[in-house]
């Protein structure tokens, strides 16, 4: 069951949201927060599938601190932004980051559009098992795909590896981010890999070796660890 974080300090109005969202439970569950100390909580113990913020909860600031927490930390979770605040700039930064941008005083039958077509695109397109991390993504790359590649092993944590036109972008696993992150993945066994689309927003790059380069030392390391 997807799940939706609404953050917004205006407790009438989640109340609202709440009482609305109750008639597409088949299809997503909500949670609220009031402020962003309070997602950053729920964001550590629940699987979220769809953050949905203000900006102003009363300062601008809170919002963007949380958006900015949530791009680093989980940079594959789709985010919608509802506010009040005119700031042309901002918002016009903000089309570049985040999936949909409501003004208030929002139609909640439009948040829900926005809410389930985001949910839709969030959809895993695909799931493989056995296939090798490596061979996958010159795959992803001779395809010039954009999206996010999830790595799967057992006893491990989920990794992450970004791809933008083919490139490998990013990427992140456990405690480890970066072109150590991506040789981590590309030494795993029997690993099950998902992979869907790619949130909008600007990912800090991470990756800066070339993927054949990134392969080559993997392989290298794993045929010293084998000698």
């Amino acid at each position: 069951m997807n799940t939706v974080l609404i953050v917004d300090d205006d407790p009438i109005l989640l109340k609202l949201i709440e009482a609305h969202f109750n008639k597409y439970g088949d299809i997503f569950q909500s949670l609220t927060a009031t402020d962003d100390t309070e997602a950053t909580a729920i964001l550590k113990k629940r699987e979220i599938s769809l953050l949905v913020t203000d900006l102003a909860m009363p300062l601008v600031e809170n919002g963007l601190n949380l958006l900015g927490h949530v791009h680093k930390e989980y940079p594959d979770l789709p985010c919608i932004v509802i506010t009040a605040v005119e700031d042309e700039e901002l918002i016009t930064q903000l089309r570049e980051e985040v999936d949909y941008i409501f003004t208030k005083p929002v139609e909640l039958s439009d948040l829900v559009d926005g809410i389930t077509t985001t949910l839709e695109k969030k959809f895993f397109k695909g799931m493989l098992s056995g296939v090798p991390v490596a061979s996958f993504l010159q795959m992803l790359r001779m395809e010039k795909k954009t999206c996010v590649l999830q790595v799967m092993a057992a006893g491990r944590e989920k990794g992450l590896l970004y791809l933008q036109a083919g490139e490998l972008y990013s990427a992140k696993v456990e405690e480890l981010q970066g072109e150590e992150a991506a040789l981590e993945m590309l030494a795993m066994k029997n690993v099950t890999l998902h992979f869907q689309y790619l949130p909008k927003r600007k990912l800090a790059r991470t990756v800066k070796a070339d993927l054949m380069a990134l392969i080559i030392e993997s392989t290298r390391r794993q045929d010293e660890e084998d000698t």
